[in-house]
């Protein structure tokens, strides 16, 4: 039953209005989750029976703004007229704001519809169902839903091994989750024009999964207790079902010595990552030190100087 109601409540349109004290207007919002179809839905009628309702009562659809697109199938030619001709009088060839409050526009010498949400790319209005149904059946759904109670607060940063301001590694758990909220929504965006994910977005999207020790020392610190560890698998995994895992030999070394569970083997790969490969790595070390120093010790100037406060 506690799910039942949850799922209710989750999916309950609800109607929010703001008004202006004195003139008249008000301001209706809806707030939806653009991973629930149905709530989608179910908002698109509520707004015809409040645009409806708002005629009965000898309102207007709009005293203020919102008429340029989102509002026009609710107004009428001949509240449009006016505007067109006073349009095409003063700016013939359509040059500002094109489309706004017109049902066609005049394009190269034909005239098209041009201001229909239909065709309209922005997730606020028409592609909003599209992602929805993304959402709901892709594995990049569960990632943007394991992040998305992040506070931004930071606290994660002194636990976590790959954030060091010093040398320019700021991969915090805070840093990757905006990160990959920001991939997640250049993901569906892509995928609702229909021209795929771009190779670029994949290898930033591994660049994000991959620096990660997965110690999951940052869940302590966490006041939502997101595990960034965990979250970096999933992307991990995702990567590898879609083909875009690149091959590098030092992390499939890594994971072939947590994934193996035969004593002999994992002895044998112990000793030649820790007798060969920590050797290796503190001769390199040695070896770049000099050439590293000049950067800490002597950073890059500032380009600009920084802004005098006024007081």
């Amino acid at each position: 039953m506690t799910q039942i109601h949850q799922r209710v409540l989750k999916g309950r349109v609800w109607v929010a209005l703001h008004m202006h004290a004195g003139d008249g207007n008000v301001h209706t919002n809806i707030p939806v989750n653009s991973d629930d179809y149905e709530m989608l839905q179910t908002a698109h009628e509520a707004v015809k029976r409040i645009m409806k309702l708002a005629r009965s009562l000898n309102g207007v659809i709009s005293g203020e703004h919102g008429i340029g697109i989102t509002k026009l199938e609710f107004l009428t030619d001949e509240e449009l007229q006016p505007f067109a001709d006073y349009k095409q009088r003063v700016d013939p060839e359509g040059r500002f704001n094109k489309g706004k409050l017109l049902r066609h526009a005049q394009m190269d010498g034909a005239t098209s519809v041009y201001s229909d949400l239909t065709n309209a790319y922005t997730p606020s209005f028409g592609l909003m169902g599209h992602e929805s149904i993304i959402m709901q059946q892709s594995d990049i759904g569960a990632i943007a839903d394991s992040i998305k109670d992040c506070l931004r607060c930071g606290k994660c940063k002194p636990v976590c091994a790959t954030h060091v301001p010093r040398a320019n590694l700021l991969y915090s758990p805070r840093n990757k989750i905006l990160a990959t909220s920001l991939l997640v929504e250049a993901f569906l965006y892509e995928e609702q024009t229909r021209r795929g994910v771009s190779i670029k977005h994949w290898e930033e999207f591994e660049d994000v999964a991959d620096h990660c020790t997965v110690c999951h020392k940052c869940v302590n610190p966490c006041p939502v207790k997101i595990d960034f560890g965990d979250v970096s698998m999933n992307m991990r995994n995702l990567l590898r079902k879609m083909g875009q895992k690149s091959f590098r030999p030092g992390n499939a070394a890594a994971m072939l010595m947590l994934n193996t569970t035969n004593p002999q083997t994992i002895k044998m790969i112990r000793g030649a990552m820790v007798d060969v490969g920590f050797k290796a790595q503190r001769m390199a070390n040695n070896l770049l030190r000099g050439f590293a120093r000049k950067q800490v010790t002597r950073p890059r100037k500032r380009t600009a100087p920084l802004p005098s406060r006024s007081r």
